[in-house]
């Protein structure tokens, strides 16, 4: 089956046939450097992580360009408040992102340009966008016109109708725009601490042009992916494809596939400042594994809205962890030498190869992880319940059977981001592991149960089998 991938500009899936044969290029919207990020951001990082690392694996040669967006209103407003520059919190919350992507397992952008640093690329467009009557400047400010760019369907991204849009927008205090609509390109210096000059006078770009100039620049136009998360639809990216339109000559010249990942709720609810409901993803690494945050952030379709609630975030944990202590499990039992006799264990081989092939089927379905993971807890199940079954005997055969399944679901678990990875025991727990053994051996189940307990406390789980006891972290 073809890969297939749900644009939002046409609102259906289409094949995904890359402008460079070989190669997929993807633009994804970056943060705001104002603030740690939340786990509704994490959502989008981590979606695109996935889909990276799965389009790798399939043999694809991707680029990832990821902008930072460090001047804006919400950085002014806060270096205002703080008695700092734009330029000191935008520095010290680029560094913080960069820290929190790392600690989630999100690989870096290959190229993660920041506004500041493409002023005259932003100038430049501006300036074509004037010149083919486009934009506009009024004392300072440039706009650009929603209305010139009517006849090439503005809103067909975000599939609004603009006579409605026009009726319910207003024109703020002090605006001097034509039209309701219609959006900064460039403002006037306001004495916010940070500006440049340009032909309309000192001032700073507007948001929705960075990345018209960051995506042409670093991926050659036009790209194959242009993604973000479904509330930067409209206006951002609707103003981003408008101006592209304009100064390209046609979308087709820009982005060929836009792609955007769902809302994430925190019980029930929008996240927002009002609702006090806000979860930062630093906060919530303090307390819980980040591979659980991906696995919940991927346990849903990307496009489907997602619930953070206790009930879910507790699934996922014990989901990811069955995935953690199935490899564990395999590792510990492929670490016993092989014995004579036994049948071969033909449902355990083909039960991984079902697996890999639902896995791809999923993924090359518009990306879906959840019936991507749910693929690889049949391979779990079958890999737990082989070294559990009675008659399962560790010979030649099985062993290379065992490890073929566990390599695949490692394999697979590695294409969507998971590091399922075994880990060593710490020196106390191997001594208490052995101490533990040795009641086992002469049937001391009240020592036995007292050194599992000890285990317990160290972070390990002690598990008996037909193949002997089983060690792993928790």
């Amino acid at each position: 089956m073809a890969l297939r991938i749900y644009n939002t500009l046409t609102s259906k899936k289409e094949e995904l046939v890359p402008v460079r044969p070989g190669e997929i290029s993807i633009y994804n919207c970056g943060p705001t450097v104002y603030n740690f990020f939340h786990v509704g951001n994490a959502r989008n990082f981590i979606v695109i992580d996935a889909i990276r690392r799965y389009l790798e694996w399939k043999g694809f040669k991707v680029k990832l360009a990821q902008n930072i967006t460090d001047v804006d209103d919400k950085i002014i407003k806060k270096a205002s408040a703080e008695g700092r520059t734009p330029g000191e919190v935008a520095r010290e919350f680029t560094a913080y992102y960069f820290e929190d992507l790392e600690k989630l397992g999100v690989r870096k952008a290959d190229v993660n340009p920041k506004a500041t640093e493409h002023i005259k690329e932003m100038q430049d467009l501006i300036s074509v966008l004037i010149g083919k009557g486009f934009a506009y400047e009024q004392n300072g400010d440039v706009y650009f016109s929603v209305e010139k760019a009517k006849a090439a369907g503005y809103g067909k991204l975000s599939h609004k109708n603009i006579e409605e849009l026009e009726a319910g927008a207003r024109i703020d205090v002090n605006e001097q725009k034509n039209s309701p609509l219609d959006f900064a390109l460039w403002k006037k210096d306001k004495n916010e601490g940070i500006s440049w000059d340009s032909p309309w006078g000192k001032g700073r770009p507007g948001w929705h042009t960075e990345c018209c100039v960051m995506s042409a620049k670093y991926l050659g136009l036009p790209f194959d992916i242009h993604a973000g998360g479904i509330d930067l639809v409209f206006p951002h990216h609707e103003n981003e494809l408008a101006q592209a339109e304009a100064a390209y000559g046609s979308t087709e010249k820009f982005a060929k596939y836009w792609l955007h990942n769902g809302h994430l709720n925190i019980r029930g609810q929008k996240m927002s400042k009002s609702l006090n409901n806000s979860l930062m993803a630093r906060d919530i690494m303090m307390t819980m594994n980040s591979g659980v945050i991906r696995f919940f952030l991927l346990s849903a379709h990307y496009r489907s809205p997602l619930d953070w609630t206790e009930e879910n975030v507790a699934s996922a944990v014990a989901g990811y962890n069955e995935l953690r202590y199935t490899l564990s499990r395999a590792a510990l039992a492929l670490d016993k030498p092989a014995v004579e006799g036994g049948s071969p264990d033909a449902v355990l081989l083909e039960k991984g190869k079902a697996m890999e092939e639902a896995f791809v089927s999923a993924m090359d379905d518009d990306f879906n992880t959840a019936s991507a993971i749910a693929a690889l807890f049949t391979c779990a199940s079958e890999i737990k319940n082989s070294i559990k079954k009675k008659d399962f005997v560790l010979n030649a055969q099985n062993r290379e059977v065992l490890k073929l399944a566990a390599a695949k679901l490692a394999s697979l678990g590695g294409a969507l981001g998971f590091r399922l990875e075994t880990e060593d025991l710490s020196a106390e727990a191997l001594a208490l592991a052995a101490e533990r053994e040795k009641a086992r051996k002469i049937k001391d189940f009240k020592a036995s149960d007292e050194l599992r307990a000890k285990l317990d406390k160290l972070g390990y789980i002690a598990e008996d089998s037909r193949m002997g006891q089983m060690v792993f972290k928790k």
